[in-house]
């Protein structure tokens, strides 16, 4: 609340530096504050120059979802953050329906739509009347100074947009139609009011016989008047700054009780005078509370009751005035006159002779106020003098807007209500290093070896040949527009290799036109070890798979199902082959729109080959705009996030059969080389239109997915052992149970299609002798394909001959890895309802080797998610795995099909001199959809695992 100053005499047009005290003057309140205002200006005007309008040191303000929620709540991080060179910060995690400082944020519609999340800071005094701690008990109760206050508000706001830019238009708009400014560089939001003070007359002597006519100010006492807008269309203003602020309490619906009655009988509020009642905004650390600058206005018909302490208010209170369930604590402010705002029309104040004159650009904003002073003994001047010279901006309150996020939320149906989960579809924040670790980098402990901007003469790929044998160097790109013309290839010499952009985004484009010598990736990885790839954004290419050089047996292979490589286009993102160390962080993968209805496609963000052990994928975005699976009959479109999966080499002398009736191939001849994967972390990404987030097929070892986001995919993580595809159809001879799911997997178009496409794409380099297995069949028996010709049929055949020769291939070597599969804290929303011929299914799908009982499984507290529109897939499926664990999952198959299934565990074969205990666990999780789980080795009832958990229809 405003303070009881005498006048305000800080003027940033003055440029003054400091305040001089001068030995025996009289030292006025005016020259202790404008000090203080000169070196706070100049501290926030200096740190808005070091980090600029916006950043965070330390990750603070995070935008987080604390768990699916009815009530659509938010999860703000601790930390620090400045904003137009103020800082603020959050001590602990806020939520956004228990802010500190704003203890009743509106409630979002029922099911929001993308929402604008941002930080909104005011100045504001906080005067003893709030915080009584501020009066000195040992004078006896008297305040003394006030306190200013940065109040924090987490703000949301809907909003059209899918990124940060998009979203603050729309936000400017907003605000422009509230009457106020945004200023980008300073993170400002400035009023478009102004205001200019004259007077009713200037004193005249009209008649040399009359005395002189008074003119100008007529009060008889030294004021600081305050002038504020109460809404677009109204204003108050008072004497003394305003500053007349009460506790009070509610006495009936129209009669509240000051808590301390007025210093004198003049301050008592009298009949016709405005009266201010105010809501408590929020909370301070010792249980007090803020009042709202802004609240309901009264004029009063009766005056101040002294012997009762008590004002009769004209209207009666509404709900939310009335402690403690509309607000914890009332207050009330005295102004003397509440008035129309004319524009442009000089309106009177009272009988002070002073008038003001509003303006604006825009429309007027609520809480702009302004203060100046007047003084019986210079009657025609205002301090400061700038008033009468032409229309002031407000001197307050102070505002800045940081951005924070653009959210979307999923709302989900359950048998307790409705919940909701919510994903960041884009950080706004800007984060910067602290002079410690800019420090450090000079020193050479994190250096950047070499810097480029898209303006430098020297390319990407010719700063990555100066380091070629250079160990552990970093090449920093400044934000920009990087267009390639050739793949960025790193082998072995450029082992150690970090390419790192800055905060703001660093695009890595195909140069205009160059588009087909994209095909086998942007960044091409071969025997090239710990690479880090950290804070670019590629923009996937469309290279026409006509271009693959005919050396590499690439038409021979994918056209063996008929496809036609013609209409296909290409976009590979980062390819890796044999590369150890490879890490992928805070990166960007956007994925082709679709292409031309004369064309299909085929994409990878990231794709894997060979051996690849130490893989690091997280915090980033895989994000494909459009339906995430086409499969109409003559038309595929497959994505990939993350790939991976064996590469097969055939010779051209191989002769495909007729598709439809199943044959003979003869001659097959080629090889295969195995895809390893012995330890992998993906954490914390977010998937969005993809086939499938996650797609390994190979010899998996230890793989972590974590913190993971999928949602409107075809399909989320799945995992298959190399000894699975290829002898389904044996293996499955004695399990009936498991032959529906077997014969889903076998029509599924991920992999049918993607998953051959991936297998049959060629390597561009050589392979190692040691490293591949040949494959030499006479003859090779192609099963009929059962089912509608198309482009599944296609991918059927391809599929099919793959399959022959990885049987021969794996058999003739033992698995180089063994899986051990932690699958936690994900949100697997694995389904997209909004395309047609979309499908939704398997969300997670794991299958190890029908005989490997070392093979270890955790799946714990995700949320796992499909609408099982095929039928035969449930939403999780967990096949051949030998100690399991699932607890704490919700696993819900919202399709509505019947004998729908949320979960199909089957263990691994356990018999044989030896052979360990297989070990399965399934507590405390929520299905929707019947799952099907092994029994347990207990008697009845407790023989099954329904009892542990909670199975809803």
């Amino acid at each position: 609340m405003p303070g009881d100053r005498d006048r305000l005499s800080y003027d940033e047009s003055q440029q003054y530096r400091s305040v001089v005290a001068q030995q025996g003057r009289v030292t006025v309140p005016a020259d202790f504050n404008e000090a203080q205002e000169i070196f706070a200006e100049e501290q926030r005007k200096e740190a808005l120059d070091i980090v600029g309008p916006s950043g965070t040191p330390d990750d603070g303000y995070k935008v987080g979802f604390p768990s699916p929620d009815p009530n659509f709540d938010l999860l703000i991080g601790a930390g620090t953050m400045y904003v137009g060179g103020m800082r603020v910060s959050l001590l602990q995690p806020v939520r956004y329906f228990a802010q500190p400082d704003w203890i009743d944020p509106p409630a979002p519609n029922a099911v929001p739509p993308n929402e604008y999340i941002y930080l909104y800071l005011q100045e504001q005094e906080i005067s003893a009347v709030e915080d009584q701690s501020l009066k000195d008990r040992a004078l006896g109760g008297p305040d003394s100074t006030q306190r200013t206050r940065l109040l924090q508000h987490i703000v949301r706001s809907s909003t059209q947009g899918k990124d940060c830019p998009e979203a603050l238009q729309e936000q400017i708009q907003e605000w422009a139609a509230e009457g106020l400014g945004f200023n980008a560089a300073t993170m400002r939001l400035t009023s478009f009011s102004s205001l200019k003070v004259g007077f009713d007359n200037t004193g005249t002597t009209p008649d040399p016989c009359d005395p002189t006519a008074s003119g100008g100010y007529l009060g008889a006492e030294n004021q600081l008047i305050r002038v504020r807008i109460t809404d677009p269309q109204q204003f108050v203003w008072g004497f003394d700054n305003a500053s007349f602020l009460y506790r009070v309490e509610v006495v009936d619906s129209q009669t509240v009780k000051l808590e301390s009655p007025p210093v004198d009988a003049f301050h008592q509020p009298r009949a016709g005078q405005a009266v201010e009642l105010l809501r408590a905004e929020g909370t301070l650390s010792d249980g007090e509370f803020m009042a709202y600058d802004v609240g309901r206005v009264d004029v009063l018909a009766e005056p101040y009751n002294a012997d009762s302490e008590t004002i009769r208010l004209p209207a009666p209170l509404t709900d939310d005035l009335i402690p403690p369930k509309g607000t914890p604590r009332l207050f009330l402010r005295v102004w003397e006159e509440s008035k129309p705002i004319p524009p442009g029309t000089p309106v009177s104040l009272g009988s002070t002779g002073v008038n003001v004159t509003f303006e604006s650009q825009g429309g007027f904003h609520a809480g702009d106020f302004w203060a100046f002073a007047v003084r019986p003994s210079s009657p025609v001047e205002v301090y400061p003098a700038r008033y009468t010279a032409f229309a002031q901006s407000p001197d307050g309150p102070r505002r800045w807007a940081c951005p924070l996020a653009v959210i979307a939320w999923n709302a989900l149906g359950g048998t307790s209500g409705n919940t909701a989960t919510g994903v960041i579809l884009d950080d706004c924040r800007n984060f910067f290093d602290n002079l410690v670790e800019l420090t450090a980098r000079k020193s050479g402990s994190s250096c950047c070896t070499i810097s480029l901007s898209p303006k430098d003469k020297t390319t990407l790929a010719q700063a990555i040949a100066q380091l070629a044998g250079n160990d552990r160097a970093t090449i920093c790109l400044s934000p920009g527009t990087y267009a390639l013309t050739a793949p960025i290839i790193l082998d072995a010499k450029n082992s150690g290799l970090t390419i790192e952009g800055c905060h703001e985004e660093v695009a890595i484009v195909p140069a205009t036109g160059a588009d087909d010598v994209f095909l086998h990736g942007m960044f091409i990885l071969d025997h090239a070890d710990d690479i880090t790839l950290r804070g670019l954004s590629f923009h996937l290419p469309q290279a026409h798979a006509t271009n693959l050089p005919l050396a590499m047996k690439a038409e021979e292979l994918l056209t063996l199902g008929s496809f036609d490589v013609n209409r296909v286009l290409v976009g590979i993102g980062v390819r890796a082959f044999a590369s150890n160390g490879l890490t992928v962080d805070h990166c960007q993968f956007g994925l082709q729109p679709p292409p031309p209805s004369d064309h299909d496609s085929f994409e990878a963000a990231i794709m894997l080959g060979g051996a690849c052990d130490r893989l690091t994928i997280a915090n980033n975005r895989f994000v494909h705009e459009g339906v995430s699976l086409e499969r109409a009959a003559n038309h595929f479109g497959v994505r990939f996030a993350i790939a991976m999966g064996p590469v097969s080499r055939v010779t051209p002398t191989i002769t495909p059969a007729t598709p439809a009736g199943g044959g003979v191939l003869t001659a097959v001849q080629g090889s295969v080389l195995p895809a390893v994967l012995p330890q992998a972390a993906i954490t914390n990404n977010f998937f969005s239109g993809v086939s499938a987030a996650v797609f390994l097929y190979g010899d998996l070892g230890d793989v972590r997915l974590e913190d993971n986001n999928v949602r409107e995919c075809a399909s989320g993580f799945w995992l298959f052992s190399s000894r699975t595809l290829p002898f389904l159809d044996s293996l499955l001879q004695n399990q009936p149970e498991l032959r529906t799911l077997s014969q889903a997997v076998k029509a599924e178009p991920v992999i049918l299609i993607g998953g051959s496409w991936l297998r049959g794409y060629p390597w561009p380099g050589a392979l190692n002798d040691a490293d591949v297995t040949p494959v030499n069949l006479v003859t090779a028996s192609i099963p009929p394909f059962q089912g509608s010709p198309g482009m599944v049929e296609k991918g059927f055949v391809l599929d099919s001959v793959l399959i022959i020769m990885e049987a021969q291939a794996f058999l003739a070597k033992p698995a180089a890895a063994r899986l051990a599969l932690v699958c936690a804290q994900n949100l697997l929303n694995g389904f997209s309802g909004s395309g047609a011929g979309e499908i939704s299914q398997g969300a997670l799908v794991a299958w190890g080797t029908f005989d490997d009982v070392t093979t270890t499984v955790v799946v714990s507290g995700n949320q796992i998610r499909s609408t099982g529109l095929q039928g035969g897939f449930p939403t999780a499926s967990l096949i051949w795995l030998a100690r399991v664990t699932v607890t704490g999952n919700l696993i819900l198959n919202e399709g509505v099909v019947a004998n729908k299934n949320s979960l199909i565990l089957v263990p691994a074969a356990s018999s044989g001199a030896g052979i360990p205990t297989i070990g399965v666990a399934i507590t405390g999780n929520v299905f929707r959809g019947a799952p099907s789980l092994p029994a347990r080795p207990l008697a009845a009832p407790l023989n099954v695992w329904d009892v542990l958990n909670t199975i809803v229809p």
